[in-house]
């Protein structure tokens, strides 16, 4: 159902470009171009934020035919029915998208800030990031990482369940890299790694995770999933990076220096809340903002 998601957005995305192109904008005369600005703008941020989730949807591996034929359903003007009859597992299945999307920032993440630290090395060097962003970057990675670990374990998220949510083998890996930052310049890197290393990735998660209640019954899931780390994350994205760049002694390092110490904890607990469960706030990747 997570994957289906992505799909009904691509769709719903593609839609609302085409309704907004054939409505078109109204200039009145002498009244200047700002109309015809803003609708363009539209236009383009809708083709990003599509752009950006089909990336992602080729990344975990949906088949590039649904892909084309969600795209190709929304320019037709037909939507998804994002809104479907609620059944038994609706919240639940609804949740496991917030654990899916969570996972695949992190693994975005780690991917680009690899990419990020090597370009460095073997390439001449063009922003040089401030210390508080690195710092920054490190902490929206572990938060995220605690947030969807807590998630998967308030619901029992199994094997079989997070199938897909993250990579498990090699061509797992190389399928996200081709993806992502196999097919971004340094520019793209520097923006989207600017953009993650944003304050306010930490500051949604922690007012997230406040609002979910944390007390888990184990035994509730015969085969509790463990999200790889960060930190395993940077490994296995590093080691398939280094496979198609040159300047070995200069990767090795690149490479330590990409892969801080591991965190000592595993779970952040925080107290328990007050208030019902919230979905997780919207200012997380939301589609062409990384």
């Amino acid at each position: 159902m997570w994957q289906q998601r992505l799909l009904d957005r691509i769709q719903d995305l593609s839609d609302d470009r085409g309704r907004l192109l054939r409505e078109g904008y109204d200039t009145p005369p002498g009244a200047g171009e700002l109309s015809m600005l803003a609708w363009r703008t539209q236009l383009l941020q809708l083709a990003a934020d599509r752009s950006e989730i089909e990336a992602r949807a080729h990344a975990i591996g949906i088949p590039p035919a649904e892909i084309a034929a969600a795209r190709a359903g929304g320019s037709r003007g037909r939507r998804a029915d994002l809104n479907p009859e609620p059944g038994a597992d609706a919240v639940r299945e609804h949740v496991m998208g917030w654990v899916a999307s969570d996972v695949w920032q992190i693994q975005h993440m780690a991917a680009i800030d690899v990419a990020h630290r090597m370009r460095a090395v073997t390439d001449a060097p063009r922003f040089e990031p401030e210390p508080w962003m690195v710092a920054q970057f490190e902490r929206n990675l572990s938060a995220l990482w605690i947030r969807a670990g807590n998630v998967a374990d308030a619901i029992g998220l199994t094997v079989d369940e997070s199938a897909g949510m993250w990579a498990r083998t090699s061509s797992d890996w190389q399928r996200i890299l081709d993806a992502t930052t196999h097919s971004y310049d340094n520019e793209a890197v520097e923006e989207r790694w600017r953009i993650y290393a944003r304050p306010g990735i930490e500051t949604s998660v922690i007012r997230d995770a406040t609002a979910i209640t944390l007390r888990v019954d184990v035994a509730l899931s015969e085969q509790p999933v463990r999200i790889p780390t960060p930190h395993a994350m940077k490994t296995a994205a590093a080691a398939f990076l280094s496979d198609s760049s040159s300047g070995a002694d200069a990767i090795a390092d690149a490479i330590d220096r990409a892969l801080p110490a591991e965190a000592d904890h595993t779970r952040w607990e925080p107290a328990p809340p007050a208030d019902p469960p919230q979905p997780p706030g919207r200012d997380l990747d939301t589609g062409a903002q990384p």
